[in-house]
């Protein structure tokens, strides 16, 4: 967080940071390693009416207050809290299913975990409108009974003018989606694609590639191309899962992708990278660890190695 924020010429904090924490002991520490003296900061450490000998409450003890203790510099007694954090961990969980506690709605690869985060926080920012506040009262319980309106956080902060619709993050989405297809103008590469036999034309939609097919050479490998699930899959020609691009049920064309034929391994690990950076994969049978190891085998390993 210290080197996130801005400073001026002389290396000192624009705007003097205030860090407040709960009374874990190790904050001390890393305060000091990461500000100095050149922050505020409190601790609100709370106290339980049963401890143990080591200082930590026990099982049975209740919460009975808290003490807003200043340790370095001055910070505004107000200020010594963690209300804002802890409310927003509250939102992470409440409106993330993948934070839900004990069940399976959590991510499956850390891609797509950092991706649906990353979908959250945009939408939490620009698009959420919170509800009211309770108005704050000062010390004496005087002040104002109206509720406080509030907007969405990127609004508060000043990085936005108007509030953002799903279709905004939607458009965004689809922008990053047809820019990672994208295939490098490389013509230096040892994996292009043979022009002679094989060609990618831009669809209407912009977001798939064709394939002009020729009658010699024969390919030797072949992509699957899943507009279902949005992947790619690298095979042998001679693959029982491929079949000369026929596929297990001899269709001539799949209605859920299509067969790419290339004339070597490296021009389909390209291509197949190219339609689907972030879902391409090696078929097992004729090119990975069943082909090597033997189906039973691979199983195994793989189940030993999750144990």
């Amino acid at each position: 967080m210290a080197s996130k924020l801005e400073r001026n010429e002389r290396k000192e904090f624009v705007v003097r940071p205030t860090i407040a924490t709960d009374g874990l002991a190790a904050y001390r520490d890393a305060f000091e390693v990461a500000f100095g003296n050149e922050a505020d900061f409190g601790m609100m450490v709370k106290r339980y009416s049963k401890l143990g000998s080591n200082g930590e409450p026990l099982p049975s003890s209740r919460y009975i207050g808290a003490d807003r203790i200043p340790v370095t510099g001055s910070p505004e007694k107000a200020d010594i809290h963690t209300a804002h954090i802890e409310r927003q961990n509250l939102n992470l969980r409440m409106g993330n299913r993948r934070y839900t506690r004990r069940s399976n709605g959590f991510s499956k690869t850390l891609l797509n975990h950092e991706r649906q985060l990353a979908l959250w926080i945009m939408y939490h920012n620009l698009c959420w409108m919170p509800r009211p506040s309770r108005p704050r009262r000062d010390e004496t319980g005087a002040g104002s009974k109206q509720w406080i309106k509030r907007l969405p956080a990127a609004m508060a902060a000043g990085l936005e003018t108007r509030l953002w619709e799903v279709e905004d993050l939607l458009a965004l989405t689809d922008a990053f989606t047809t820019s990672k297809r994208e295939i490098p103008d490389n013509d230096n590469s040892d994996a292009q694609v043979d022009a002679a036999t094989t060609s990618f034309v831009d669809k209407c939609d912009e977001a798939s590639l064709l394939y002009a097919k020729c009658d010699s050479p024969a390919p030797t490998h072949f992509v699957y191309h899943s507009h279902v699930h949005h992947s790619t899959k690298v095979h042998a020609a001679n693959c029982c899962n491929c079949r000369g691009g026929k596929g297990k049920k001899d269709a001539k064309k799949p209605s859920s992708g299509e067969w790419l034929a290339f004339h070597s391994l490296e021009a389909a690990e390209e291509a197949a990278a190219a339609l689907q950076p972030d879902r391409n994969s090696m078929c097992n049978v004729c090119l990975g660890s069943y082909r090597t190891l033997g189906y039973r085998h691979a199983g195994s390993s793989r189940q030993s190695s999750a144990a």
